[in-house]
């Protein structure tokens, strides 16, 4: 998808906005170590006015290509996750010009601060991929990954020609074992 998607949040005065939108997230916006190309996501969302702020109810389910943390290679990912949001309007006066770190409290991590009454649901997305992706990805539980040596991938019959180098931190051991032969 091309620009970015704003929703406009001022008609939830009244009545909950129900909506359902389906966008693509590119690799260089979220983790590009990680994630191997553009990916798909569906957001179904229902914003409710609370006060002076917004619930968020979501569910997202985002699918594409992660890369295998040893050998690099894409791997099928999907992931379904629900998640809850505040949005606010406005920024606290104490989080607006401090220079120093501020410590959030609990209740703080799930608000989302709004410029205006605009939804940004592309950076919505971003970020819910960014929070739901694994922390390490393999292709398979017995991944040789990568050779060192050569870059071949050892997965692939032939793709690495190295000889086996031994353990270095052996080495003293092994010439006592030859001196006293």
């Amino acid at each position: 998808m091309g620009g970015r998607l704003k929703v406009d949040l001022s008609p939830v005065e009244t009545k909950p906005l129900a909506m359902s939108e389906e966008l693509e997230v590119s690799a260089a916006r979220l983790d590009a170590d990680v994630v191997a190309e553009t990916v798909r996501v569906r957001l179904d969302l229902v914003i409710r006015r609370r006060d002076e702020a917004f619930d968020l109810d979501g569910e997202m389910a985002v699918s594409g290509d992660l890369l295998c943390s040893r050998c690099l290679e894409p791997v099928a990912w999907h992931s379904t996750e629900a998640f809850q949001l505040t949005l606010a309007t406005e920024r606290p006066e104490a989080l607006n010009d401090r220079e120093d770190d501020v410590e959030l409290a609990e209740e703080d991590l799930d608000v989302v601060y709004l410029a205006g009454d605009k939804l940004d649901l592309e950076e919505l997305a971003a970020e819910q991929i960014l929070l739901a992706l694994p922390m390490r990805v393999t292709c398979k539980d017995d991944c040789a990954g990568i050779c060192p040596t050569c870059g071949g991938n050892r997965n692939i019959a032939g793709a690495c020609h190295c000889e086996p180098q031994g353990d270095p931190r052996w080495e003293a051991l092994r010439d006592l074992r030859s001196a006293g032969s």
